[in-house]
């Protein structure tokens, strides 16, 4: 939020990259009655909302930065299913954490603003150690060198990002993840250098 505000200027496209776990806890004061959260490594399970990420937070930083577009990568889900990049929070069962994606849709209301996600909000990312990534990551990556330019012109876009993600990632997880999209505009993520 600091130093995005003070370097990111009004022509200016951002992008955040998080990979890790999400959850949930119970929070009447929460949309649908669960605080979301981007958990970091030192976030402590037992204190998340002292030591983890709400993802209210996330709509705060992306107000705070005057940039005309910023996009958010998550690899990471708040389903509470087992394993992959989530876990169960304390008070919870996967049967209480049925979620909607209205808190995501909110967050990339705003023109310019974009939110792709690994996986729809009730199923789990897919993590895979023979990949050394999630497999949303290494399907990204894998895009991004080339793979993802869907229509040829030598630059690789969100929605071209978004729509080549949708097919790999379903395919490799057998069809148990699907990453999503919210959004309004779209930007350009790598332009392949003039010859």
């Amino acid at each position: 939020g600091d130093f995005l505000r003070q370097k990111a200027l009004k022509d200016d496209e951002v992008i955040i990259y998080y990979a890790g776990h999400g959850t949930t806890e119970p929070d009447a004061s929460a949309e649908g009655g669960l605080a979301k959260y981007l958990v970091p490594w030192d976030a402590d399970p037992d204190k998340l909302f002292s030591s983890a990420i709400p993802m209210e937070e996330v709509d705060r930083v992306f107000g705070r930065v005057a940039a005309r577009k910023i996009l958010l990568i998550q690899d990471t889900c708040f389903s509470g299913g087992a394993g992959g990049r989530t876990f169960l929070a304390r008070g919870l069962t996967t049967r209480s954490t049925t979620l909607t994606d209205r808190f995501l849709q909110e967050l990339s209301q705003k023109g310019g603003r974009m939110i792709l996600t690994a996986s729809d909000v009730n199923q789990v990312s897919q993590e895979d150690p023979a990949l050394g990534h999630g497999i949303f990551t290494y399907v990204l990556l894998e895009g991004l060198k080339g793979a993802a330019d869907l229509d040829g012109d030598g630059a690789i876009t969100v929605r071209e990002a978004h729509l080549y993600l949708q097919r790999k990632v379903h395919e490799r997880s057998r069809g148990v993840q699907t990453p999503q999209l919210y959004n309004i505009g779209d930007m350009v993520l790598v332009r392949k250098p003039n010859r």
